[in-house]
């Protein structure tokens, strides 16, 4: 049984757990609420060129974009956000004029995050082909304006496009721009090349075939009520009696409940096969950059079959490009992918039958998708910041550093995610997988590339986050950078002693061996991340407030004093109206999502459901 001490600990990671879990759900399984835009591809389209890839993307200094813009226009649009609504601009990107620019927000949850704490520091998007057919700038259709939140480094997505285009992967273009709005400072954006005509044809020639980018999750489908019911106590009973050596995936466990009803659209978002009925693929067609026909749709099933159903995954890859799609992305430790439970982030390129995978997005990379770094953004610094119990389990720090790069998925088996699994057990395509390791911790990071690079990019950011120009003081840009520095150079050591067989490369491996993992001394990966804000616009002194609202007037304002509370609220639920009450009443986020949401009802299920979450796993001793 779990004693009274660790009973304490775990009512506060459970109260975080429900948190988290509400947040993680918001912010990596939104809807993905992009417009597609319908082009055909059969020939060049007029005016795409590659001119634009030492221009926009030369990456060795901070370009300037001003946005000229009627101000209703703006107006228009920042109220709208949500709705992701085009409006007309003239785009002045480092002193030169391109007039009649589609521009809008664009995002998924952190849109709505954002538009919920009255914000205008969206990230957006510009269109230069949107009024016009064949206006580009320098050959470049769209350009992604991402605004760094939630990574406190802000340099993950950076990072993350820089390895892939070192390894020669067809990957985004990206460089550091200041966003201006009529001639006013908005924030320091990342520029990232959209994954769209001028992308395919920098990368795949004229005739750049199908793009894809599946999105497994549909938030319509899960409701806070998923949670109600679920044993929780038997769901984490066990991590403080865990053994050494063994990972402890809470999240994973917690958020794979809100999943069970979905398990076929996960598969086929995933690139399994589920039989010859094209129709049934729809989670992947709807989601087609380019208009396609029942030809295309075919060609991509049966592209599907041969990868699921033979021994011959490169008669469906592009197979040397995928595994170094893969070395590179299973370094970086993207959770919120297809590596994940929520598969999406990432676009399928089809060509010719043959598959390859696109990347995109990686903020919640390098080791932040965990229950430790999102607690550590809510808690950190307050009295309810106690460490969490997992027994002898790896914390997630020893956890990422040396997660197995043979078996990389999180909380799902490599069988299951096929553009990996079909693959990692053949000889010939894992040693080459390997190889593709040693090669890319030679180059990059022992040849000082890697160190040439980090230390640019802080140099070049550094003034714009003394300004206030993102979301993060100057203290938590040094910490989180120095964090993420910190990681790679761990990671890099961790894979080349799995690669050279000195730490194992699975997850059965390391648990038999964990005394061979790589220790990660003072890394703290919660430093990394930022959650606040991501749902409902709920920060971290919001938090603190539901806390404190639970623990009331007759408790201390702490650990002990939630601990004492939710063990006495077993026995007297006529405290609860008032808990709720307090609950609203201590967070203004909450006061105005009741006065504006046309679901008030959800907030209130939100907090019961984080009060029945901390009740259950409460117990006292029997």
């Amino acid at each position: 049984m779990i004693n009274s001490k660790k009973t304490e600990i775990l009512s506060i990671i459970c109260i975080s757990l429900a948190v988290v879990a509400a947040v993680f759900l918001m912010i990596m399984a939104g809807k993905n609420r992009e417009v597609i835009e319908e082009s055909i591809n059969s020939d060049l389209l007029p005016g795409i060129s590659t001119e634009y890839t030492d221009k926009i993307f030369d990456d060795s200094y901070v370009h300037v974009i001003n946005i000229e813009i009627k101000e209703n226009y703006w107006s228009y649009m920042i109220e709208h956000a949500t709705e992701e609504s085009y409006v007309i601009c003239d785009a002045i990107i480092d002193g030169e004029r391109y007039k009649n620019v589609a521009f809008r927000p664009k995002g998924n949850s952190s849109l709505s995050s954002i538009a919920a704490q009255g914000s205008d520091h969206f990230s957006f998007k510009l269109e230069f082909d949107h009024y016009q057919a064949n206006n580009t700038y320098y050959g470049l259709d769209k350009l992604s304006l991402n605004n760094l939140g939630q990574d406190k480094s802000c340099m993950k997505d950076y990072l993350a496009y820089h390895m892939m285009n070192e390894a020669g992967i067809p990957a985004p273009l990206s460089s550091y721009t200041l966003l201006q709005i009529n001639g006013e400072d908005l924030g320091l954006y990342l520029a990232v090349e959209a994954i769209d005509d001028s992308f395919c044809y920098r990368n795949y020639g004229e005739q750049y075939g199908e793009l894809y980018r599946p999105d497994a999750f549909d938030i319509d489908s899960i409701q806070p009520t998923d949670f109600i019911g679920i044993d929780y106590e038997e769901m984490f009973s066990s991590i403080p009696d865990s053994k050494p050596g063994q990972r402890v995936d809470i999240l994973g466990s917690l958020i794979n409940v809100a999943f069970l009803d979905v398990q076929e659209q996960v598969s086929i978002s995933a690139i399994n096969y589920v039989g010859d009925d094209i129709n049934k693929y729809s989670p992947v067609f709807d989601t087609s950059v380019f208009k396609i026909n029942k030809a295309d749709k075919q060609r991509y099933v049966n592209a599907v079959k041969t990868l699921n159903t033979t021994d011959h995954p490169e008669d469906a890859l592009e197979i040397e490009t995928v595994i170094r799609y893969f070395a590179i992305h299973n370094f970086i430790n993207n959770y919120d992918s297809y590596s994940g439970v929520f598969v999406h982030n990432f676009y399928v390129h089809e060509k010719d039958g043959k598959l390859t995978m696109v990347p995109w997005d990686y903020n919640l990379g390098f080791g932040a998708f965990s229950v430790e770094s999102a607690a550590e953004s809510f808690f950190g610094g307050s009295p309810y910041n106690g460490p969490i119990d997992i027994g002898e389990a790896l914390t997630d720090e020893e956890s990422f550093v040396n997660y197995p790069i043979d078996t990389p998925t999180y909380v799902v088996s490599v069988e299951d995610r096929p553009m990996f699994g079909t693959w990692i057990n053949i000889p010939e395509y894992r040693n080459m997988y390997h190889e593709y390791y040693n090669q890319f911790i030679t180059e990059y990071f022992d040849s000082g590339k890697y160190d040439d690079e980090y230390n640019k990019i802080y140099s070049l950011i550094f003034p714009y986050i003394e300004k206030g120009l993102t979301f993060y003081t100057t203290e938590e840009y040094i910490e989180g950078s120095a964090n993420v520095n910190l990681y790679n150079k761990l990671r890099a050591e961790s894979i080349r002693l799995q690669v050279s067989g000195q730490i194992p490369a699975t997850l059965e491996g390391q648990e038999q061996a964990y005394e061979s993992l790589l220790a990660t001394g003072d890394l703290n990966l919660g430093k990394t991340i930022s959650f606040e804000g991501v749902a409902f616009g709920i920060t971290a002194a919001d938090v603190q407030g539901i806390m404190d609202a639970v623990a009331g007037e007759d408790y201390s304002h702490d650990s002990d004093g939630i601990t004492a509370a939710l063990t006495d609220l077993q026995t007297d639920t006529s405290r609860l109206p008032g808990i709720i009450g307090r609950i609203l009443g201590s967070s203004t986020t909450l006061q105005k999502l009741l006065l504006k949401s046309v679901l008030p009802s959800l907030i209130f299920i939100i907090c019961l459901v984080i009060l029945l979450v901390a009740i259950k796993i409460a117990k006292k001793d029997k």
